[in-house]
């Protein structure tokens, strides 16, 4: 059966036929499976145990710096061999990067660089996917939105990995 993992889940319970579902935040909520701080390691969970990662709007909130690779070691260590780490967050160009004093992150497409074989030998991730989102509005039918985000800020409101663990 496979199983996933969605980190900081708030009230986003995740249920669905025939994955098995972990949803974890750091505060009890109705229908949390697993309540643990983030920032506090080890995670709760076995070795290689998850075959699926999600991660909506929480690296932004995690200890920021050299702190946050512990974070990323458990992630690893918990996810199988060829399994998928999905991180939503918002662009660091974005108002919503700066619209809580409780994000200590501002997340480009060069955050998780460190962490691929490309930087540090002692990371295995791959990065297999890097989406810059927009959400809706009157930006999204702004023409060459690639090209003007080098100079101009809040045309993308979030921005999307997908990470593949490797060994």
């Amino acid at each position: 059966m496979i199983k996933k993992l969605n980190l900081g889940c708030g009230a986003d319970i995740k249920r669905e036929n025939g994955i098995e579902w972990v949803n974890l935040d750091f505060r009890k909520l109705k229908d949390v499976d697993v309540v643990h701080n983030l920032n506090q390691k080890p995670y709760p969970f076995k070795d290689k145990e998850f075959d699926e990662i999600v991660a909506n709007h929480i690296f932004e909130h995690l200890i920021s710096g050299y702190e946050l690779t512990p974070v990323m070691e458990e992630l690893y260590r918990i996810l199988k061999k060829g399994g998928i780490l999905k991180i939503r967050s918002p662009y660091y160009k974005s108002e919503s990067a700066f619209s809580s004093p409780d994000h200590r992150n501002r997340i480009t497409e060069k955050f998780f660089d460190w962490y691929t074989m490309k930087k540090s030998q002692s990371y295995m991730f791959d990065i297999i996917k890097i989406e810059l989102v927009n959400k809706g509005g009157i930006r999204r039918f702004i023409p060459f939105k690639k090209l003007l985000n080098i100079f101009l800020w809040n045309i993308y409101d979030e921005i999307y990995f997908e990470l593949k663990k490797i060994d």
